[in-house]
């Protein structure tokens, strides 16, 4: 029986790994490349999609979600970003997870008023989940991978099991708005609500496209007693 070191080892002699950007071995993401990562610099509003103060839901676009405010870490519109992220999700390279992850804590670094509210609350790390199916289609989840990073970077505890996905929902990119609202309708379920009363949370995904995924998770969290909800994603498709 093959062993797992054994298994890499071939497949590293196999197929080395190099860098997805410029094919220099070694890495999945080489330091030049990290460094050349397009980092997105504005702030988005989660629900209309417009401008915001560091990330801040609009006042008139908070009645319709939960969610106090977003940080993304990649701008979308670049091919960089789409490979690295394309590869992370349907390519099994979960190795890259620390190279993105740490892509985003360079924007939460640079977003002051996010970081400020993080250090100050210590909030719950509590990633998008993925119905057990597909879970097992793709192997890992990439919002847990992402996730686990930035909590141990901040030295934050972790939830990756409290929020549960009970729906196999279609891919919200292939749905218009109407249907994706409906799609996401009791999608999303916890099994320990005495575990988020009263807590504060970061929602963990890869990319946010419309927010619903996001705001039907966070109404969940909110009707449990969760307090401020902010959400963290690499990219804004």
């Amino acid at each position: 029986m093959i062993t797992s070191q054994i298994k890499k080892f071939i497949l590293d002699i196999l197929f080395p790994i190099e860098c997805l950007l410029c094919h220099q071995e070694g890495l999945w993401l080489c330091k030049n490349c990290f460094e050349r990562m397009p980092l997105e610099n504005g702030y988005q509003c989660l629900v209309c999609g417009k401008n915001t103060f560091q990330g801040l839901s609009h006042q008139d676009c908070s009645h319709h979600s939960p969610i106090t405010g977003l940080v993304v870490g990649l701008k979308w519109k670049n091919d960089f970003t789409k490979n690295l992220i394309h590869k992370f999700k349907f390519s099994s390279l979960k190795e890259l997870s620390v190279p993105l992850a740490e892509l985003l804590i360079k924007k939460i670094e640079s977003s002051p008023l996010f970081k400020t509210w993080l250090e100050k609350n210590q909030p719950l790390i509590v990633p998008i989940p993925l119905h057990e199916k597909r879970l097992l289609e793709r192997g890992f989840n990439q919002a847990e991978l992402l996730a686990s990073e930035i909590a141990s970077n901040y030295n934050l505890i972790l939830k990756n099991e409290i929020l549960l996905r009970t729906k196999n929902t279609k891919p919200q990119t292939t749905l218009n708005a109407k249907k994706r609202l409906v799609n996401l309708e009791n999608a999303f379920t916890l099994n320990d609500t005495e575990a988020i009363k009263n807590k504060n949370i970061i929602l963990i995904d890869d990319v946010a496209t419309t927010g619903a995924t996001l705001n039907a998770a966070a109404q969940v969290l909110k009707k449990a007693g969760a307090l401020v909800i902010w959400v963290a994603v690499l990219a804004r498709g």
